[in-house]
């Protein structure tokens, strides 16, 4: 019975590896902040470095949270690993003037995209936002995970462990 518990543990808590399958991260529309129109396949290429993807809104107060954490901590993370960030908005296409001066204000050097069609949304199934992903040179999904305070820690293991 302790082992059954023990295996139950540590299938809902998972392993700290890659050893879950996410898939791949789908290939839909995407728009910078101009409204040039990328695959998301363009826009992930990074040389075989890992790349994280965050999706976010102006109006949540958690996905500000967990971009300025990871703005912090970006240099170190580029210098370690040439890890690239990119945020996808999901805010309404009207709101790109709002993004743009907020990016600016706080001084964020990411890659910023709006999915403005909410394509990528509805095929990544999530509701709630921020949703963090870091996807590999091929497009597969090594990690996912919703926002939690702390959460860039775990994202930072996740991304030395690609970057290897």
């Amino acid at each position: 019975m302790k082992k059954i518990f023990i295996l139950v543990v540590v299938l809902l808590v998972g392993f700290e590896g890659f050893s879950q399958d996410y898939g791949y991260f789908p290939n839909k529309k995407i728009y910078d902040l101009e409204g040039k129109e990328y695959s998301v396949t363009q826009i992930y290429r990074n040389d075989g470095n890992p790349v994280v993807i965050d999706f976010w809104a102006t109006w949540c107060k958690p996905c500000l949270l967990s971009i300025r954490e990871m703005h912090e901590q970006y240099a170190e993370w580029q210098e370690e690993t040439g890890v690239k960030i990119i945020l996808i908005s999901i805010d309404d296409e009207n709101m790109i003037g709002k993004i743009k001066h907020m990016a600016e204000a706080k001084g964020w050097r990411f890659d910023l995209y709006i999915d403005k069609n909410l394509e990528l949304k509805k095929e990544l199934g999530f509701n709630q936002i921020p949703q963090t992903y870091l996807v590999g040179e091929k497009g597969e999904i090594l990690w996912h995970e919703d926002y939690a305070p702390g959460e860039e820690n775990k994202l930072y293991k996740q991304i030395k462990k690609a970057a290897k």
